[in-house]
C-alpha cells in the first residue's frame, strides 16, 4: 500500500471515530439538558455527561481501531484510537458549552442547537467513513 493511502486511511479513521464518539457524547449531553426523570438513576445530571464522554471515548476508539487494519502496526492503530477518543472528549466538552449557550439564549433556535451539533458530528463520521472505505479499496 502506498504512503498517501496509509495517511488517508489514518486520518479518515481518526475523523470517523471522533465524529461518532462526538455524536454519542453530544447525545448524552443533550439528554442531560432535557432533565428526564429516568436519568435520576445516575444521580447528578453531570454524571450523565461524564458517562457520555466515557461511552463516546469507547465508541471512537473501537471505530478507529476497526477502520484502520491497513495501517499494520498495532502501536500506531492504538495511538490513533486514543487520538480519536480524545477528540470525543473535546467534542463532549463543546456539546456542554453549546448546551449552556442554548440555555442562555432567548430564542426559538435555542432548542435546536444541541441536536444540530450532534447531527454535524454524525455527518462528519459518515463522510469520513465513506472516504475511508474509498481509500481502503484503492
Amino acid at each position: 500500500m502506498t504512503q498517501p493511502n496509509r495517511v488517508a486511511i489514518a486520518l479518515t479513521s481518526i475523523l470517523a471515530g471522533a465524529g461518532a464518539g462526538g455524536a454519542v457524547a453530544g447525545a448524552f449531553v443533550w439528554a442531560a439538558w432535557q432533565q428526564w426523570a429516568f436519568l435520576s438513576v445516575l444521580g447528578d445530571l453531570a454524571n450523565t455527561v461524564f458517562l457520555g464522554w466515557g461511552v463516546g471515548f469507547a465508541v471512537a476508539a473501537y471505530l478507529c481501531w476497526r477502520l484502520s487494519p491497513a495501517i499494520g502496526e498495532t502501536w500506531r492503530r492504538a495511538a490513533m484510537a486514543v487520538t480519536a477518543g480524545m477528540g470525543t472528549v473535546g467534542a463532549g466538552g463543546g456539546a456542554h458549552l453549546v448546551g449552556m449557550e442554548s440555555q442562555m439564549t432567548l430564542s426559538w433556535v435555542a432548542g435546536f442547537m444541541l441536536p444540530v451539533y450532534v447531527c454535524l458530528f454524525v455527518a462528519m463520521a459518515v463522510v469520513a467513513l465513506r472516504f475511508n472505505r474509498k481509500y481502503q479499496g484503492a
